[in-house]
């Protein structure tokens, strides 16, 4: 399965452990992959944070108990590093970092990226991802605080908002162009 796709699971359970703010940070370099989701939501206590990474543990009514445990896995099978920190009412952070050689497809990412921001609501979204190309880098990203700000009464989830900010988006990945932190 794509990378994107469990960053994907991962933020959505963000969404709905009332995360008002999830921020993904891609990082990538000729041999890393780094991944790293954060989010201010209710959080995990020890209990649950150890009993999270046990296919068909959840906390949630129609949930799998799925997301994390899958995602550690295909960390482990590619020879990376898994780590999750949480606290209670503090919210939780997932890392990973994956050797590029032994990595998955990161996948469509924007597509993931379109799809949280269908759901998010009244939350926000913090995407950065980090490139170097022969000593080169770019940056792609987007941060939902701004785009309130320039949308103005226009809620985020709103289809022409969404198609507007994944092309945005998209546009960045297609001319590697920089972007610089809260600008849009």
């Amino acid at each position: 399965m794509e990378l994107s796709l469990h960053i994907l699971d991962i933020a959505e359970n963000a969404i709905l452990s009332g995360a008002s703010l999830i921020e993904i940070e891609l990082s990538e370099s000729a041999d890393v992959l780094d991944v790293v989701i954060s989010d201010d939501g209710r959080g995990m206590d020890e209990e649950e944070l150890r009993l999270s990474l046990f296919e068909g543990y959840t906390t949630k009514p129609c949930g799998l108990g799925l997301g994390l445990p899958r995602f550690a896995d295909v960390v482990s099978a590619s020879s990376g590093t898994f780590s999750i920190e949480s606290r209670p009412r503090i919210g939780t952070t997932v890392s990973a970092e994956f050797p590029k050689k032994t990595s998955p497809p990161l996948g469509d990412i924007v597509g993931a990226v379109r799809a949280l921001l269908s759901g998010i609501g009244d939350g926000d979204l913090v995407f950065t991802h980090d490139m170097c190309d022969g000593g080169i880098s770019f940056r792609a990203g987007l941060d939902t605080r701004t785009a309130r700000r320039m949308l103005g009464e226009v809620p985020i989830s709103t289809p022409e908002a969404v198609i507007s900010l994944s092309a945005y988006l998209q546009e960045q990945y297609n001319k590697n162009t920089i972007f610089g932190g809260e600008n849009l």
